[in-house]
């Protein structure tokens, strides 16, 4: 994504965030935003720490079950945090959001010698839950973070508030600002985050 001043956001990720949002160096010379572990709602910054570190000192994670392995003190739930948010997409094996919440379910759970086979069997299984829509991808990242470097979610309702009589402040122009003393109605748009939890983005109109 792309900010209003045209600078490129890239999302949250495990091989590659720090604790705060910084820049990075494009191939074709540009510079982007990355933005930081500490936008993930319940991750620790100790746990964020030494993700960093152990990534910096023995190299990138090759999958969540090594993430877990090497970063001992990151808690199940920060796991899933960052798994549901897209921050465990890069690694190895992980085909999605949900596919990534599958593997860090399995990987958090601790295993006794006596399952440790059947525990391996399962996690060969393929991972029954679908990749999430768009719409709900943009809603797990507000939930889970605040923000998103995916489309605003007024994206996939514009036209169907413009047909109710909301207007956008680009298109309200001066016509709007010489209508002093305009009422203005607003409304909650409910929107499911990719946990079933629901979140509500406030929209205007005249």
């Amino acid at each position: 994504m792309r900010s209003g001043m045209g600078l490129r956001v890239r999302p949250i990720c495990v091989q590659r965030s720090g604790w705060l949002c910084g820049l990075e160096a494009e191939k074709d010379g540009s510079i982007s935003l990355r933005v930081g572990l500490n936008y993930v709602k319940g991750l620790r910054q100790s746990s964020a720490a030494a993700v960093v570190a152990l990534r910096t000192s023995n190299g990138l994670f090759a999958s969540v079950e090594e993430l877990t392995e090497r970063v001992a003190g990151l808690h199940r739930k920060e796991l899933v945090a960052l798994a549901r948010v897209g921050a465990l997409n890069t690694l190895g094996a992980v085909e999605h959001r949900r596919d990534a919440l599958w593997q860090a379910e399995q990987a958090g759970r601790p295993v006794g010698p006596l399952l440790r086979r059947a525990v391996a069997l399962e996690r060969t299984a393929p991972n029954p839950l679908l990749k999430m829509r768009d719409d709900e991808r943009v809603a797990a990242d507000y939930a889970g973070t605040g923000v998103t470097t995916g489309p605003h979610p007024m994206a996939w309702e514009r036209a169907r508030l413009r047909a109710e009589g909301f207007v956008s402040g680009a298109g309200s122009g001066a016509r709007d600002r010489r209508e002093a003393g305009t009422d203005c109605r607003t409304r909650d748009l409910p929107a499911e985050a990719g946990n079933g939890e629901r979140v509500c983005l406030p929209v205007s109109g005249r």
